[in-house]
Parts: C-alpha cells; sequence; structure tokens
C-alpha cells in the first residue's frame, strides 16, 4: 500500500466506515480538522522527494506542530498554543 492510499484509507475510509459524509476530506462545507508540520527539519531529513510518505513514516510527533486547525479554529500557529496565555514556567496542576 502506497502512502497515499494509506491517507485515503484513514481519512476518506474512515469518514465511510463512520456513515459520515461531512469528515474524511479538507472541502467547502466539510468539517476538517488539520495539522502541518515544518519539513525542513531532522525529522524529515532524506524525505522532501514525498512529503506525503514523510508524514505517514517519518515519525513527525517528534517534531513539534507548527499549525493545527480544528473545526475552524486555528490551535496552535507558528508552534504556538493560541487557546491560553500561559507564562513561561507554569506548571499546570489538575
Amino acid at each position: 500500500m502506497s502512502a497515499r492510499e494509506a491517507l485515503l484509507v484513514g481519512t476518506q475510509g474512515g469518514a465511510k466506515n463512520l456513515g459520515r459524509d461531512d469528515v474524511g476530506r479538507i472541502a467547502p462545507g466539510m468539517a476538517a480538522d488539520f495539522v502541518a508540520w515544518r519539513t525542513d527539519g531532522i525529522s524529515f531529513a532524506g524525505a522532501q522527494h514525498d512529503l506525503v510518505a514523510a508524514l505517514l513514516f517519518c515519525t513527525p510527533g517528534l517534531a513539534p506542530v507548527n499549525l493545527s486547525v480544528i473545526n475552524g479554529e486555528v490551535i496552535v500557529k507558528d508552534g504556538q498554543l493560541m487557546t491560553c496565555n500561559l507564562q513561561v514556567g507554569t506548571i499546570l496542576k489538575f
């Protein structure tokens, strides 16, 4: 299975299995959530020829998320959390 086929299985295929027609692809009117990573870091070394494969196989979770949009709201921008204002050194306790 190619990287692009795996991506389709995980997005459009997942939406179909859930019986949802409002998710699974980025298009007008869809409830799209997406994230983006910078691809010039060590996590993506040697993978510039196929960025879809790089995102699936090069563990982008080791690289910080550069942009995250959830339900149309920017949550992370330029690697910074936009939904709350924390001072450097803040310790969160739950």
